[in-house]
């Protein structure tokens, strides 16, 4: 495998309810952040499973995505040598070859938490895949499964990582049930306490 840490890194981010995990790459003379993404949650092309967000150190933080499996990436050589700055006459072989083993010595083989300066860019890619009115939590509660009377939805990933980043002390408190969805407004955001009441009004839930 030319890329082998994609299915770990993978692996372990479904064993920890993340989607996504960012790190960094140095490479010919610049420094990129990476988002890393499991496609097991989108369409995409069936030989791919994970998407690479590149986001360059330059004055316009230019960006390329790319599918990638453990072989290869998803891209033309064109669109690959102009975004990475190859020189033109370099070997395709060679520097593809060299470009895939300084990744893979920069990738992690597990999911790293988001930091701080990460945290704005990971919210805005979230909330492409599933928009909300606001990053203000002001309640928690299960939904229905349509057309059952019994059986709750499962909350999305994306739902699970916009509250640990947002709300962690809450989520903490309350995300191990998974049937609970957190819901964001953009004004007036309810304290911890306040939204716990209302699971416990809704449902007699207690803390475990």
């Amino acid at each position: 495998m030319r890329l082998p840490k994609i299915p770990t890194l993978l692996e372990s981010l479904r064993a920890v309810d993340w989607h996504l995990t960012v790190f960094g790459l140095d490479y010919n003379g610049h420094y990129y952040r990476i988002i890393f993404e499991d496609m097991l949650y989108f369409p995409h092309p069936d030989e791919f499973m994970a998407k690479l967000t590149f986001i360059k150190d330059d004055e316009n933080s230019s960006e390329l995505e790319v599918f990638a499996n453990e072989e290869r990436f998803d891209i033309s050589l064109y669109t690959f040598a102009e975004y990475f700055e190859i020189q033109r006459g370099s070997e395709y072989a060679d520097f593809i070859k060299s470009f895939y083993d300084i990744l893979t010595i920069q990738m992690p083989s597990s999911f790293r938490p988001i930091q701080k300066e990460d945290r704005e860019r990971v919210l805005q890619t979230i909330e492409q895949y599933e928009p909300s009115n606001g990053r203000c939590c002001y309640d928690a509660r299960r939904s229905l499964i349509p057309n059952s009377d019994t059986e709750y939805k499962v909350r999305s990933v994306f739902n699970t990582e916009k509250t640990k980043l947002l709300r962690p002390e809450l989520f903490k408190k309350v995300g191990k049930d998974k049937h609970i969805s957190f819901y964001y407004r953009e004004n007036d955001e309810l304290s911890d306490n306040e939204i716990i009441d209302k699971l416990k009004t809704r449902y007699g839930f207690e803390l475990k």
